[in-house]
């Protein structure tokens, strides 16, 4: 998953307007026909330091031909290409009614605030639309508990349920996942005028390439 569809599964279903509609959200740069929507764009992705490889036990392809389909979960390990790469992710909130602008913005502001903070809404065990966890099958623990890590949006109980973050999963720094600036760019030359909003959002994250198999002792190599 590339970090435009991170943004997009961040704020798909998630962003209403004041009338309490629906908000589409799409990855493209123009806006839509159906005013309000949202675009995400990418001002394109720049390495931000040296590649790297570290060993890591990680499962078979079913392709590979030493994959063993009895023990398709048997860890091999393996060398990974690691590249830090810095990207501004463009966010443009367009509407044609000015009450819209400080609630479709601000509630995008929240969602992204919500991500990086690890909010159960972007746990991916977490059903948006039922609100089931994935690993109890039962509504999610941090909408029903009151424990102290629930009242603030966290999983009650991490060493039961196992929650993974959105963005720790797609290997992306919560501390960089910031914005950098807000800003209006309006276009009065339409008839009706087409308000629009940037947001422009910096992100580090790392890019992961599979190599193969390494050197497992000095007597045996084995080659994946």
């Amino acid at each position: 998953m590339n970090i435009q569809q991170i943004i997009l599964k961040i704020l798909q279903d998630n962003v209403k307007t004041h009338l309490g509609e629906n908000v589409p959200v799409v990855i493209r740069q123009f806006p839509l026909d159906t005013i309000p929507c949202i675009t995400i764009d990418s001002e394109g992705g720049r390495p931000s330091d040296l590649p790297y490889v570290l060993q890591e036990k990680l499962p078979l392809d079913e392709n590979h031909p030493q994959y063993d389909s009895d023990h398709p979960n048997k860890l091999f390990t393996q060398d990974v290409y690691y590249q830090k790469t810095s990207d501004t992710i463009v966010i443009n909130c367009w509407y044609n009614d000015k009450r819209d602008r400080d609630v479709i913005s601000d509630r995008v502001e929240e969602l992204l605030f919500l991500a990086r903070t690890q909010n159960y809404m972007f746990c991916i065990n977490y059903d948006n639309k039922t609100h089931l966890c994935s690993t109890s099958h039962k509504e999610c623990s941090a909408r029903t508990s009151k424990n102290s890590l629930a009242v603030k949006g966290f999983c009650p109980n991490p060493d039961e349920y196992h929650p993974s973050n959105l963005l720790f999963n797609n290997f992306i720094f919560p501390t960089t996942f910031r914005i950098q600036a807000i800003f209006n760019q309006d276009e009065y030359n339409r008839n009706p005028i087409l308000y629009r909003r940037i947001i422009k959002l910096n992100v580090d994250y790392y890019k992961k390439h599979l190599i193969g198999g390494r050197r497992w002792n000095p007597d045996n190599y084995l080659v994946l």
